[in-house]
């Protein structure tokens, strides 16, 4: 019921009703939720100090510079991009992270018409694993695992 609640967005599936309150996903609030699930694990291991944080993403795409108008298109433009962006809290993360290790994995997998979010095509599919893949056997990625290893072997 968890995995249905968490993938209830609300253009494809229906919330769902449980426990006396309707869930949907997770990215209509928080798109990257790397600190709310920092913030909750304070919560409830209080005084425990967090080892180590991977933040795994959907995959991000190529930005593109739009020009978003007056009124209420470019404020609700604005509104949403803003919303499905869950890069922002990634660079917070990595600015003020300093209790343990930190890694986000979210590969560039494209231009934002590229892959609708309803994608299911084998071949489209197949070719985002690819994307990722490259992308996880990168430098940069490499690195950063590299670092969290040394960090967590301390």
């Amino acid at each position: 019921m968890a995995l249905r609640a968490t993938t209830a967005a609300p253009t494809v599936f229906k919330p769902v009703y449980m426990d006396g309150e309707y869930y949907v996903d997770g990215g209509v609030k928080c798109s990257n939720p790397t600190a709310v699930a920092v913030h909750e694990a304070k919560r409830v291991f209080p005084g425990r100090r967090i080892e180590a944080v991977v933040s795994v993403g959907t995959g991000g795409f190529k930005e593109e510079k739009v020009d978003v108008g007056f009124g209420w298109d470019g404020i609700l433009g604005s509104i949403v991009s803003a919303a499905l962006d869950g890069e922002d809290i990634n660079h917070v993360m990595e600015d003020v992270w300093t209790e343990g290790a930190y890694l986000r994995i979210n590969p560039i997998i494209g231009g934002p018409n590229e892959f609708p979010i309803d994608e299911v095509k084998p071949v489209m599919l197949d070719r985002m694993k690819r994307i990722s893949r490259e992308y996880c056997r990168g430098k940069e990625v490499k690195g950063k695992l590299r670092r969290m290893g040394r960090l967590l072997r301390k």
